[in-house]
């Protein structure tokens, strides 16, 4: 890769047509449009040299004055290796139907706002980001992880309908990771809204572990574990709003042991599988408003609330996995909500779930 730091080391690099293109826009503070659709090859009317879109993004130089508005790129191919680790964005960093040849290297940069939607990524490494805004990865793949660990964003990290797979280890991570606008993998829907749409999809799981958002809105997502790790992975994760995990489908074991969870955890119409372990895991977490599970479907594995506490829980006793894969010591709550403590489900759920 090229680092270009001035106007005479871009003119050295003779600009293409779309290129050039991409530097007028950058100069009026408009949007490229190089095609409507993602490129699944580089054609001379949708290439762009990774070096190039490198120093737009950056700001350019004195010699050649840019817009604030940033970089704002459309149906482009971007080809060889795109590295802004250490510094700083000036302005949005918009990308919508992109296609990258190699990973995006990102490590402690200074971002206003990121958008990838509808791109195809080959991985996207920012760990210590440090991002005023959202980050956007709507309708987007990616080939390899998804690497936010260590971020601090200041809007929602927003993952609605994105595909991302990793073969060798979680295909997000955003551990120790501040996310002030929550995490949104798929959006909180209002009563009659049309729901039918794709949901967001982790072949590899996803890690959060001991970072703090406000919010988690899972809703008909579906995570498959890999490599030996879990589905999803929450330990000692701070949520000062609600989890909201109502038809997600989870193979491989999910994680909320020692979290905090200042709002709601609804499981409602959930699906946890695991061969080989716990589905669910929610030994010490702390729930303080209701826990819901119900119309949870009975799969494979165990599952384990292991001296936590809840405020209320919401639950219908025959969800409950069998008594040899139940463990509830030490578990405590406020109130059910549910069916009445007197019943004989509820005897029967509190005398045999007590396995360790």
């Amino acid at each position: 890769m090229a680092i270009v730091h001035t106007y005479d080391q871009l003119m050295a690099l003779a600009p293409t047509k779309a290129e050039h293109a991409l530097i007028d826009a950058c100069k009026t503070g408009d949007a490229c449009h190089l095609g409507s659709t993602c490129p699944t090859e580089p054609t001379p009317q949708t290439e762009i040299r990774a070096d190039i879109l490198r120093y737009l993004i950056l700001g350019g130089c004195a010699d050649l004055e840019l817009h604030d508005n940033g970089v704002w790129l459309v149906g482009a191919y971007v080809t060889g290796d795109f590295d802004v680790s250490f510094a700083t964005a000036r302005g949005p960093t918009v990308i919508i139907n992109c296609r990258f040849d190699a990973r995006i290297d990102s490590v402690q940069t200074q971002f206003e706002l990121v958008q990838f939607s509808d791109s195809h990524l080959v991985g996207w490494r920012a760990q210590g980001a440090q991002i005023k805004g959202p980050v956007l990865l709507r309708r987007m793949t990616s080939e390899a992880a998804i690497d936010l660990n260590g971020t601090d964003i200041g809007g929602q990290l927003v993952c609605e309908a994105a595909r991302l797979t990793s073969t060798d280890g979680y295909a997000l991570t955003a551990q120790t990771a501040t996310i002030r606008g929550g995490v949104v993998l798929h959006p909180k829907v209002k009563p009659n809204e049309d729901t039918t749409g794709p949901a967001f999809q982790a072949n590899g799981g996803i890690k959060l572990t001991g970072s703090r958002i406000e919010l988690l809105y899972g809703e008909t997502i579906t995570l498959t574990a890999s490599g030996g790790h879990d589905a999803l992975s929450a330990n000692n994760l701070t949520v000062t709003g609600d989890v909201r995990l109502g038809g997600c489908h989870a193979v491989g074991e999910v994680k909320f042991s020692g979290a905090r969870i200042e709002g709601a955890l609804d499981c409602e119409k959930a699906q946890f599988h695991n061969e080989h372990g716990h589905a669910f895991n929610g030994q010490r977490m702390k729930v303080d408003q209701a826990f819901i599970w119900k119309k949870v479907a009975n799969g494979t594995g165990a599952v384990s609330l292991n001296g936590a506490h809840v405020g209320e829980l919401e639950d219908d006793p025959t969800n409950w996995p069998k008594a040899a894969a139940l463990y509830l010591d030490g578990f405590t709550y406020d109130r059910i909500s549910g069916k009445v403590s007197t019943s004989p489900d509820r005897m029967n759920w509190l005398n045999n779930g007590s396995y360790f």
